[in-house]
């Protein structure tokens, strides 16, 4: 990797096959910022940004069951090993860039679970125990609250099907995952059927998509945390899908990332701009559409849009600007 500078006020961080590319939507740019390869061959790797984009914890695999924890700094280029260890995968920043969560597989119980790194102290705790072998464990860490006293996890307790979101108290000590949906000890509360989620305040918008196993009606539903409520905001007709919620930022509103039950290449999504007050209009559509997210002020919307197995572009869909860039090294087309 090399340094890349400053980091602009409107970023974004995608990943393609084995790179992390730098979305500039402002100056109609993407640049890598990691490449990943092991024995010259490329491997996809995980990561997690910070708020201010400053800081990525990313997770790479030399060999099978085996997880390195990099912290990367963009600007400057640098990269520092955490730790390795057998079986840790799916990072989830803090938006301060301060504390790691993720998971830890393993046959040992006094290990396996979802653990949080210090990353100034360079110390690791486990936070959520779970019970070693049963499917769907451990819980998978999604995304951390804005004063970084919560975090969203995804817990099984039912298998295909059985995904719950909840929130843990990373201040309130270890808790245990008992497999039919309870936490022991410490605090934490238990929301809605989902597979993702997005925090504003001590709100959750949860996403639960359907599937062919899944055997979970598509919703999207507002979990309050302090309380530990929720309420149904969407739930679809039973032949639409919706895969993703994300609040405006300064706003009582979200779009939802919406399409049919069935999908394939070229199926249509739309983009639908939502209230809490029910009021809704659809704002994009496409036939591909791998991310979405909104600019720090919630003025403008960006989609990651398809283009070939070379070339991708960005939209931003209020505008209907957009430039198209290289999958594989983020620069303009031509691609090779």
């Amino acid at each position: 990797m090399s340094a890349i500078g400053p980091i602009p006020s409107e970023f974004r961080y995608i990943q393609t096959t084995a790179r992390v590319l730098l979305i500039d939507p402002a100056n109609k740019r993407a640049s890598e910022v990691l490449r990943y390869d092991v024995n010259g061959q490329p491997r996809q790797v995980e990561f997690s940004a910070s708020d201010d984009g400053r800081t990525l914890a990313v997770i790479a695999h030399p060999a099978e069951n085996v997880g390195t924890i990099y912290i990367v700094r963009p600007e400057s280029g640098d990269a520092t090993a955490g730790l390795q260890q057998g079986g840790i995968t799916k990072p989830s920043l803090s938006r301060d860039g301060k504390t790691l969560a993720y998971q830890r597989v393993s046959v040992d119980p006094a290990v396996h679970g979802v653990w949080l790194m210090d990353l100034p102290q360079g110390t690791s705790r486990r936070i959520v125990a779970d019970e070693v072998m049963r499917v769907g464990s451990p819980p998978l860490p999604l995304a951390w609250s804005y004063d970084g006293r919560w975090l969203a996890v995804v817990a099984n307790a039912f298998g295909p099907g059985g995904e719950r979101v909840a929130a843990i108290d990373v201040t309130a000590g270890e808790t245990r995952f008992d497999g039919t949906g309870a936490f022991v000890g410490g605090l934490a509360r238990t929301g809605p059927a989902g597979v993702s989620a997005d925090w504003k305040d001590q709100r959750l918008l949860v996403t639960a998509s359907s599937g062919p196993l899944a055997g979970t009606r598509a919703s999207v539903d507002l979990f309050d945390v302090a309380s530990g409520t929720s309420r149904n905001l969407i739930k679809p007709t039973a032949d639409r899908n919706v895969f993703r919620a994300i609040w405006r930022p300064g706003a009582e509103s979200y779009v939802v990332l919406e399409g049919p039950y069935i999908t394939g290449p070229g199926s249509p999504l739309d983009v639908q701009l939502r209230g809490l007050d029910g009021t809704s209009r659809s704002v994009f559509q496409s036939g591909f559409i791998a991310d979405l997210w909104w600019s720090p002020d919630g003025s403008k919307l960006y989609a990651w849009t398809g283009g070939d197995d070379s070339t991708g572009g960005i939209a931003e869909v209020f505008s209907g600007a957009g430039f198209p860039f290289c999958l594989r090294g983020g620069s303009a087309p031509p691609c090779l």
